[in-house]
């Protein structure tokens, strides 16, 4: 059980893309190393791509890590997450428990539309 967490700068944003087993420490993990390297880097975009998560995605853990992800609070303007068409919620649980935590997240099933989506000027 071990997961990767590549980081690419975009010039815009910083991609990072996710792959392995999800749990809600490894999400954590994840948000922990975005903030930091936002910091780190300067930048206030991220775009996480979480196509290589593999295994069972379950309720509280996605609650679990949204919820923590407020500690994104101002370091981050926006922030995209492309998944696959079976990670979208069909309420949009994970959109709804970070906006309402400060965090601007939307959740997209295409690279490029999240892609452009961050990269417009306005919040």
């Amino acid at each position: 059980m071990s997961e990767e967490l590549k980081i690419t700068d975009k010039d815009t944003f910083l991609l990072f893309e996710y792959s392995g087993p999800f749990s809600a420490l490894a999400g954590k993990k994840t948000v922990d190393a975005m903030l930091q390297e936002c910091v780190a880097r300067g930048h206030t975009r991220i775009l996480l791509d979480c196509r290589g998560i593999t295994g069972d995605m379950r309720v509280m853990d996605r609650f679990e890590v949204a919820d923590y992800g407020q500690i994104l609070g101002t370091s981050v303007a926006k922030m995209a997450m492309v998944g696959t068409e079976d990670m979208k919620e069909p309420d949009g649980f994970v959109e709804n428990v970070a906006r309402n935590r400060g965090v601007n997240l939307t959740m997209f099933t295409d690279f490029d539309e999240a892609v452009r989506w961050l990269n417009q000027e306005h919040r």
